[in-house]
């Protein structure tokens, strides 16, 4: 039964692993959408930047020195925004891995659910309390325990004397047939007389070929 109840307790912390895991991909997927994001908007405005330097610098107004600078920050934010993209890619696949879905299906994962701003202050008395009574692995630890114990009460018995007693009695009917006579009288070769095994039922009732054992 101690067992048992750990089978199932052993269910429910996979099942408790499985929605944290869920939970914790699509939180995960959420941040790398507004990181790619954020990349995706500096390198708009790393382009828009650059265009102008190139402007100004047709004009006369600006230096080569100003426009490469633009350049290289153009380039590195086109880096920038790459790197989240494969970011994003690698979170939704181990996204789609916990979910049981294809790596690839040819659609996006787009988180819709906002986070919860509002600040959240944990009671932890009863959240310690709580813990203590439902957490699996909590519960397996005790049903453990408790197995042990009743192992410890089985090793002590082994220790003591070993005391059984046992006693069996049973009929037998000996015969060709299920009625008729009981028995016939007949000379075996040496001229004795013996009786002949006939109704088995008969010699059932009559119990005369029990066996007993006693110990």
């Amino acid at each position: 039964r101690i067992r048992t109840e750990q089978a199932r307790i052993e269910f429910e912390r996979e099942l408790n692993i499985m929605v944290f895991n869920v939970e914790y991909g699509y939180w995960v997927l959420y941040t790398r959408y507004y990181a790619k994001y954020a990349a995706e908007q500096a390198l708009r405005q790393g382009y828009v930047t650059w265009e102008q330097q190139q402007a100004l610098f047709a004009a006369g107004r600006n230096t080569i020195q100003a426009v490469a600078q633009a350049q290289a920050q153009l380039e590195e934010f086109r880096g920038n925004y790459l790197t989240s993209m494969q970011s994003l890619l690698e979170a939704e696949r181990q996204f789609r891995g916990v979910l049981g879905l294809p790596l690839s299906d040819g659609k996006r994962l787009v988180p819709a659910d906002l986070p919860v701003l509002a600040p959240y202050k944990p009671e932890w008395n009863s959240s310690l309390s709580e813990a203590l009574a439902k957490r699996p692995e909590l519960s397996l630890a005790r049903h453990e325990l408790k197995a042990r114990q009743l192992n410890v009460l089985l090793q002590q018995n082994n220790t003591r004397p070993d005391l059984r007693a046992f006693a069996n009695y049973s009929l037998t009917g000996n015969g060709v047939r299920l009625d008729g006579a009981r028995g016939a009288i007949t000379t075996n070769a040496a001229g004795v007389p013996t009786e002949a095994p006939g109704n088995s039922l008969g010699q059932l009732v009559d119990n005369r070929f029990q066996n007993w054992q006693i110990g």
